[in-house]
């Protein structure tokens, strides 16, 4: 199946949660739109998703001329992105394990992410960042945006509200959280349960 008509047909699906203003998919096209516009106010040439999923950002800015590189955990969204983006690099790879050898030496303007990393750990992000920022210039930037909640306290009242609905999301971010982390990013509330986390590389 094409890349696009399949984005397209995620998209029609997502678009219901959305109506009702949903768990866990509220916000999301605004909170994708952010993130693209964010992405080409930096100025940034070279980008490396991670978590390419759909390819919805990533087409839009591949489009807009950008280098890109991603990777993605599934085989088939691979296989279909470089079908659909040939002049870009696309890698299948496990980056909740460890970004894939073949970034090894490359460098970014930005990197970003988005609806990726909800089910690991808050150790498991942090490592993940590292090795992310080690791959951004200096002076670049990490964007991740996805579910999120701005306390733990409203993360397990969105739970326990919809404790029947079949989505497994173990570790949301949480941004009094992951701010003491990262003290210098900024976080972004989208929705009820999405927000997008920005660390800016020191120069």
């Amino acid at each position: 199946m094409a890349f696009s008509l399949w984005a397209k047909g995620y998209r029609k699906e997502i678009h219901d949660f959305e109506e009702g203003d949903e768990y866990p998919i509220a916000g999301y096209h605004e909170l994708l739109d952010e993130v693209y516009q964010r992405v080409r106010d930096s100025g940034a040439q070279k980008v490396f998703e991670f978590g390419f999923r759909t390819g919805i950002i990533t087409k839009r800015l591949y489009e807009d001329g950008l280098d890109i590189v991603g990777v993605d955990t599934n085989e088939s969204m691979v296989e279909a992105a470089r079908i659909d983006m040939p002049n870009g690099c696309f890698l299948h790879e496990d980056y909740e394990m460890g970004l894939p050898s073949e970034l090894l030496g490359e460098t970014f303007d930005l990197a970003f992410s988005t609806y990726a990393v909800y089910n690991m750990d808050d150790v498991e992000k942090v490592r993940l960042m590292e090795e992310v920022l080690e791959h951004v210039k200096p002076g670049g930037k990490v964007i991740v945006g996805g579910i999120g909640f701005d306390t733990r306290e409203q993360k397990k009242a969105c739970m326990k509200a919809n404790k029947d609905l079949n989505f497994k999301c173990d570790f949301p971010m949480i941004k009094t959280e992951i701010l003491k982390d990262y003290p210098d990013a900024t976080w972004t509330t989208i929705s009820k349960c999405a927000g997008i986390l920005e660390i800016q590389k020191e120069k």
